[in-house]
């Protein structure tokens, strides 16, 4: 669970920094809307695709369909909020690293 304290700080945002000692340095958080319950944070993305994603919508259309495939896998369901990593600093890559998420993540 998300501590209490970040939850309004969730709201709206698509990208979110988290304190570190919540966040797994393997993984990224992803952080989803449950129907009977609050926010809930699962780890499911792993660090290597964490570490490729950037704020273009594109890559990010393309980030939350990999981690809605994992939650409906998962049988969990619910709308995903945001995406929780490290920091704002690890996420900000050249537009070439776009081809290398894609073989990542598949054909989608």
């Amino acid at each position: 669970m998300i501590p209490k304290k970040n939850k309004l700080l969730l709201r709206g945002s698509t990208f979110f920094q988290c304190n570190p000692q919540y966040v797994s340095g393997e993984h990224l958080y992803v952080l989803y809307r449950p129907t009977t319950h609050p926010f809930q944070c699962v780890a499911i993305v792993p660090k290597t695709v964490c570490l490729l994603a950037t704020r273009r919508n594109r890559i990010k259309r393309l980030l939350m369909h990999y981690a809605y495939s994992q939650l409906t896998q998962s049988s969990l369901m619910g709308e995903i909020v945001c995406i929780v990593r490290r920091n704002t600093t690890d996420i900000a890559l050249r537009a070439d690293m776009e081809i290398v998420l894609k073989k990542l993540l598949g054909s989608i």
